[in-house]
């Protein structure tokens, strides 16, 4: 009777992972893994590291992990607050927007890149000293301040 228990106990959540289409499942994850392997491939054969910046939050390490080269800046909302704040992009010419769940302000602002079939990459062009702007998960671009 124990073994049987404990084997349920080991086997529903084995089985779930492995066959679910649940948040994190091995479905999840290869899909995950497809994504950020397009994502790395199409930013370093078609970006220049010294001209842009990648914008990340929860994958973060990942790319500075697989893309060393670029700079990275991180921006993850803080959950009790609707404050804005403000990031210099630098001397950059190109921001790629790295997470799915930054959405732009002003969606006319970025362009999107396919990257391999059915997944897309979005960047802006931004002049030298652009500023970022968070309102939440939501983004804009700013003049660059003197």
């Amino acid at each position: 009777m124990y073994f049987a228990a404990s084997s349920l106990l080991v086997g529903v959540p084995a089985l779930c992972f492995a066959a679910a289409p649940m948040p994190f499942s091995a479905a999840a994850i290869a899909a995950h893994d497809d994504e950020l392997s397009a994502h790395v491939a199409f930013v370093r054969d078609n970006y220049q590291p010294r001209a842009t910046l990648i914008l990340t939050r929860e994958d973060f390490l990942l790319v500075r992990y697989y893309l060393p080269e670029f700079r990275t800046r991180q921006y993850d909302p803080e959950p009790f607050t609707s404050a804005s704040r403000r990031m210099r992009a630098g001397r950059v010419e190109r921001i790629v927007v790295f997470t799915a769940g930054l959405v732009p302000d002003r969606p006319l602002d970025v362009r999107r890149a396919l990257c391999r079939k059915g997944i897309e990459l979005v960047y802006m062009d931004v002049v030298p000293g652009a500023v970022l702007e968070f309102r939440g998960e939501r983004y804009a671009i700013g003049s660059p301040s003197p």
